[in-house]
């Protein structure tokens, strides 16, 4: 039986940035989470580029968790081959100013 793949999460009150943090362009496979059980933080701003191939995306997963994600500025993006939901049990934000993007299937909130 095959194993499950690991989702890239970001928790535990840590902020990541792209650029800054991870390169741009910052691919993650097996989908994204912003802020699971705790708090997390991601920017992608200066026209950073942030995608998933595969898998969710989530900001504010579980109960008790809070999940900011911002894209800012002309050039920075946000892509998922899938669903991004914002607050799924927990608390979400998605912020898109200046030019930011986001790019996916469909937002759950």
């Amino acid at each position: 039986m095959p194993q499950a793949k690991a989702q890239t999460v970001i928790d535990g009150g840590a902020t990541v940035t792209v650029p800054g943090t991870y390169p741009s362009p910052w691919n993650v496979n097996n989908g994204l989470v912003v802020g699971n059980s705790g708090t997390g933080e991601l920017t992608i701003g200066n026209g950073g580029k942030v995608s998933s191939s595969g898998g969710q995306m989530y900001i504010g997963n579980n109960s008790g968790s809070t999940g900011t994600v911002t894209v800012d500025g002309a050039g920075s993006n946000l892509t998922n081959a899938n669903y991004l939901y914002v607050g799924n049990n927990g608390a979400g934000e998605l912020s898109i100013s200046n030019g930011g993007q986001v790019t996916v299937v469909a937002v759950v909130s």
